[in-house]
């Protein structure tokens, strides 16, 4: 049996390690053997996982009369040659967010999309280019095209192992025909908070013929210490690792830039599982939507952590 942990959304440049799946199937093997009484011994351990990073994680290109040419590149750390295989699919998000492939038809990006090589080795630590092009077989609809360009581990034949662990990832392409609207709208901005909780949902609608996506950042003050709206202004530096917000400030980061497609409505969510002590807190979102600018507040609580009840013990002690 193979397991293919997939990496099916579109996704940023990555590098992808599948340890711990591998340690799960290799255990899950051995208590099934030892449940049906058989004698174990140490298994071999197989090859370890791939490690490779894919650059850029997605495309956004406009399409006309003649075709559009692109590269991928696939960057192979591991100390082992890996075999891969190169697909297409169209695609939509459904309401978790996830992908969801569907039907090609002849107004489908995949139907358009050429690509070499489309099955190749990597050597150990070496790097493999995939061109793609784009060539409408027939006149584009106006607006957004998508589709996925999957590169995809290919099995190893390896004695006395049932389990591999192989990697997929989903390279997004989005393709543009015509005039392009951008045009989207935060409707309302809900913040939900606990002990070592923070989650803001982003109602956002895409009106326009392309997807839009939050671009900005957010900003959590104490109540009694918040300035006003007004008096805000965006923070330098936020997108490097090493960014620490000032004081007052208690959190601080980008927003999510999950797309929301054309003709669309969707939340999406920020979560973090900072600690903030309890209290009354103000989360700020700078930034824009499609063309549109924003800047929002909403007030939120902490509430104290609920106490440890510990079975068999009320008010009056040990009963």
């Amino acid at each position: 049996m193979t397991r293919r942990p997939m990496m099916e959304r579109e996704c940023a440049p990555v590098l992808f390690a599948a340890a711990a799946t591998m340690a799960i199937s290799l255990l899950a093997g051995a208590g099934a053997l030892a449940q049906e009484g058989q004698r174990t011994r140490p298994a071999a351990i197989p090859d370890p996982p791939a490690q490779f990073a894919v650059s850029p994680g997605k495309f956004e290109i406009p399409i006309g009369s003649k075709a559009a040419v692109e590269s991928v590149q696939l960057i192979n750390f591991s100390d082992r040659e890996v075999e891969i295989r190169v697909s297409v699919a169209t695609w939509d998000l459904d309401e978790g967010g996830r992908v969801r492939h569907l039907e090609s038809t002849e107004q489908t990006l995949d139907q358009w999309l050429v690509f070499n090589p489309s099955h190749f080795t990597v050597p150990p630590r070496s790097a493999q280019t995939v061109r793609f092009a784009i060539r409408p077989r027939v006149q584009p609809a106006p607006g957004e095209h998508r589709a996925m360009i999957y590169f995809e581990e290919v099995p190893r034949q390896q004695a006395g192992h049932s389990f591999q662990v192989v990697f997929r990832v989903g390279v997004a392409v989005y393709a543009y025909a015509g005039e392009v609207h951008r045009r989207g709208e935060l409707n309302a901005l809900e913040v939900v908070s606990g002990p070592g909780l923070l989650r803001a949902a982003f109602d956002i609608s895409s009106e326009g013929n392309v997807h839009v996506r939050l671009n900005g950042q957010y900003a959590v003050w104490p109540l009694e210490r918040f300035p006003g709206v007004a008096s805000i202004a965006p923070l330098e530096g936020i997108e490097r690792p090493d960014f620490v917000a000032p004081e007052p400030i208690r959190l601080a980061g980008v927003l999510p830039n999950t797309p929301v497609l054309p003709g669309t409505r969707r939340r999406v969510v920020l979560a973090t599982h900072h600690t903030l002590a309890p209290g009354r807190y103000v989360l700020v979102a700078l930034g824009k939507v499609g063309e549109e600018s924003f800047r929002r507040v909403a007030e939120f609580v902490v509430p104290p952590a609920a106490p440890l009840r510990v079975a068999g013990q009320g008010p009056g002690g040990s009963q």
